[in-house]
């Protein structure tokens, strides 16, 4: 890039900077060799250093300029300091928690990343440097001037020094049982000024950030990147969503014309079919999502990105139906409730057919295949107990897990045309608490979103849930009820190579 345009785009950056009156900087892992730049930086403009846990050793917890960590293990002036800023400087991270950055339009933002697909990819950025953070931060801070009212900064030292005084009272409590902040908190007054700290990912992240104190050459890492790459398992990404869309449990359960499936499920379907086809995510059996360099590249997809996306697919369908493609509907088919996952033809979706099949079978039936289903799937001595007039089954099962291993499993089966609600969750919970392990809830329909939260929640016996999708996915293995059939595509990118 010349010289000329470099220098643009750094008085740019640098102007939004000096421009903004409470600045915060979000300081990653980039930063682990920028702590003098970063620390001249906040010092400029009397803005907090704020840390994503990978970057918790950017500058020691000691310096009067950060306020800790940032997100579900972070502290509360450092979320305050997000939530009130009116610029934001990311420097070297690329944390994924977009509910902890600031309302999109709240702040100005400049960003400086090595990889330039980083740019923009977590929160919306005016301007971004590509560059070593180091040697950017170098070449920009004479370029910043130096704010006078520190009053933004003097309120985060202020709610972190309170802050501090709540972790030392939850960290000196004589409480028994022991509490695990007491151990950490007391850990952290027996390290060296120089240990390299370890910690694994789950409740113990939570303390390690919290209680352990970065000092002088302190070294920090923890399994932070795990679950960042770019995939998720279908039940997550529909929640997520929803959340996203702000989607009632109402529209969320509302069921197509033909019943087969809410419609939010069969509209989901069709974005993961039609991703899959474009090449943006990989066609995984197992359903998860999983972004391909092609999908990763598009970010963001912006609307109209997607309208092409589906016309570029849809002129397949049109053209076997002698269709041009300009004709191709520009909303996804709702005929079917779950598209085809092979390249075989809509009009023959076997999954379609199969989950009509379920729904229609009679009470006593459906008691029947629940039966068969179970012990195809390993379960020993499965009874049904109980009979309802709804078509639902209440049973029992032994899971051996092996030689020396199994477990008692009670299950409820029902046929459904709609969704299984929270309440109906927390009922099942209830009738089988101090009788089994575990227990499994297997429906033709589908389960709200409260629901599936509910079948988790902590500190209470998990249920399994099995929806109508879930129960085709398990004929399909066992190969029950579905002849399984071989069928080939053209890859044409093979014989490309050869030409």
């Amino acid at each position: 890039m010349p010289l000329l345009i470099r220098c643009r785009i750094a008085a740019c950056f640098s102007d939004i900077i000096n421009q903004g009156s409470k600045v915060a900087i979000l300081a990653g892992a980039g930063c682990l060799k920028a702590r003098s730049e970063i620390l001249q930086l906040a010092e400029r403009v009397a803005g907090p250093i704020i840390k994503p846990l990978l970057g918790k050793a950017v500058v020691p917890d000691a310096s009067p300029y950060t306020t800790g960590s940032v997100g579900l293990l972070g502290t509360a002036p450092s979320q305050d300091a997000l939530a009130d800023c009116d610029t934001l400087i990311i420097a070297g991270s690329s944390f994924p928690y977009l509910e902890f950055y600031p309302k999109p339009g709240k702040a100005k933002t400049v960003q400086i990343d090595l990889d330039p697909a980083r740019i923009g990819l977590r929160h919306p950025a005016d301007i971004g440097l590509v560059g070593d953070c180091r040697g950017v931060l170098s070449a920009l801070l004479p370029r910043v001037h130096q704010k006078d009212d520190k009053s933004f900064l003097d309120q985060a030292q202020k709610d972190m020094k309170d802050w501090n005084e709540l972790m030392k009272t939850r960290g000196t409590r004589a409480d028994m049982p022991m509490k695990p902040q007491v151990v950490t908190y007391h850990l952290n007054k027996l390290l060296d000024n120089n240990a390299i700290v370890s910690s694994d990912s789950g409740t113990i992240a939570t303390w390690a950030a919290r209680y352990i104190e970065m000092r002088d050459e302190m070294q920090f890492s923890l399994s932070g990147t795990l679950a960042t790459m770019a995939n998720g398992l279908p039940d997550e990404v529909r929640s997520i969503i929803a959340q996203r869309l702000k989607l009632s449990e109402e529209e969320q359960s509302e069921q197509l014309p033909s019943k087969a499936q809410p419609r939010f499920d069969n509209q989901e379907h069709w974005a993961r079919f039609y991703l899959s086809k474009a090449g943006f995510i990989d066609s995984s059996k197992r359903g998860v999502w999983a972004l391909t360099e092609k999908g990763r590249g598009a970010i963001p997809l912006s609307t109209s990105d997607a309208r092409s996306v589906f016309r570029e697919i849809q002129s397949t369908f049109a053209k076997s139906k002698s269709r041009k493609p300009e004709q191709a509907q520009v909303e996804p088919i709702e005929e079917l409730s779950i598209p085809p996952t092979d390249g075989a033809s809509i009009e023959q979706n076997y999954r379609d057919e199969v989950a009509q099949k379920l729904q229609a079978l009679s009470p006593a039936g459906f008691e029947r295949f629940c039966q068969r289903l179970l012990r195809e799937s390993g379960f020993q001595e499965v009874s049904v107990t109980g009979r309802s007039g709804d078509g639902g089954i209440d049973g029992s099962g032994i899971l051996q897990v092996n030689a020396l291993v199994s477990f008692k499993v009670l299950f409820q089966c029902k046929r459904y045309v709609g969704t299984v609600a929270v309440a109906q969750v927390r009922d099942f919970r209830g009738a089988m608490m101090g009788r089994a392990d575990k227990g499994i809830i297997l429906t033709t329909g589908s389960f709200t979103s409260e629901a599936r939260k509910e079948a988790v929640r902590d500190g209470v016996p998990p249920i399994e849930l099995v929806d109508g999708e879930k129960l085709i996915s398990m004929l399909e293995q066992l190969e029950l009820g579905l002849k399984p059939r071989t069928t080939y595509e053209v890859d044409t990118t093979f014989f490309d190579g050869f030409i």
